[in-house]
């Protein structure tokens, strides 16, 4: 309950700089609380109004937080074009040098790259597809040396053996495309990395708010233990007992906004 309440707090506390208005509580907001509360709704609806209310207010600031931090696609899509250009490749992979030069005198005899591939490759995955690995749009995923042989490679042209951690691979790439924002695919992609982008950057600034929070523990109900101290906010000593503004739960006091964070 705790942990929940300082979540709670920080999310308040982001909602109101952001001078953000908590958007309305919908069927689908009323279902994700319900799934997130350990035994479902008949533990939410025999929560205390006021602490159930405040759950609800939660999820209400949440949505407008997640609305505010979604991004222009667009913006995104100018500032990180290579995400979004496509390229399509094959590649064999195997263990040494010389494997892979008889590999490409079979490929100069007149053998398919798909059969070649097939019948040589370690690699599992792309070998039982005749070394397809599909399309990507960012080659950084695969390894660099990998990756810079696939952004300089010419279309449909096998590479000489390229070296990498896992052995000798031989690339062809048989398209690279331009990213287009006008492209619906394309376009909803960036609106997906561009809210991931900023969901990333929210969870931070919500992390850092409760580390940097101040922590009170009621001593008429609880007594905190000092543990890995490095992963909780500051625990700060209250001088005199005071009752609990919500029941939320035993050794938590806490107030719509606190000072310091209850």
């Amino acid at each position: 309950v705790l942990q929940q309440r300082m979540f709670n707090a920080a999310i308040l506390a982001e909602t109101k700089a952001r001078k953000l208005t908590p958007e309305p509580v919908t069927d689908d907001m009323t279902a994700q609380l319900e799934q997130a509360t350990p035994g479902g709704k008949e533990t939410l609806d025999a929560y205390p109004a006021p602490y159930r209310a405040e759950q609800v207010l939660n999820q209400q600031n949440i949505a407008a937080l997640l609305k505010a931090v979604a991004g222009d696609p667009k913006k995104y899509f100018d500032a990180n074009p290579g995400a979004f250009a496509e390229t399509c490749l094959s590649h064999i992979l195997v263990d040494k040098q010389e494997e892979a030069f008889a590999a490409v005198k079979r490929l100069d005899a007149g053998e398919t790259f798909e059969k070649v591939a097939t019948e040589l490759s370690k690699d599992p995955g792309s070998g039982a597809q005749g070394g397809s690995l599909g399309c990507v749009n960012d080659l950084a995923q695969f390894v660099p040396e990998f990756a810079a042989a696939a952004k300089d490679a010419e279309i449909n042209k096998v590479t000489k053996p390229v070296k990498t951690q896992f052995g000798f691979h031989l690339l062809k790439v048989t398209k690279r495309g331009e990213a287009n924002f006008n492209d619906e695919a394309t376009k909803a992609k960036a609106a997906e990395a561009a809210q991931q982008a900023g969901i990333e950057g929210l969870r931070t600034t919500l992390r850092q708010r409760i580390l940097d929070a101040k922590l009170v523990v009621n001593p008429a109900f609880a007594k905190f233990e000092e543990g890995d101290a490095a992963a909780f906010p500051q625990i700060v000593a209250k001088p005199a007992p005071v009752a609990p503004t919500v029941p939320g739960g035993p050794g938590t006091t806490f107030a719509p906004e606190p000072t310091p964070q209850q």
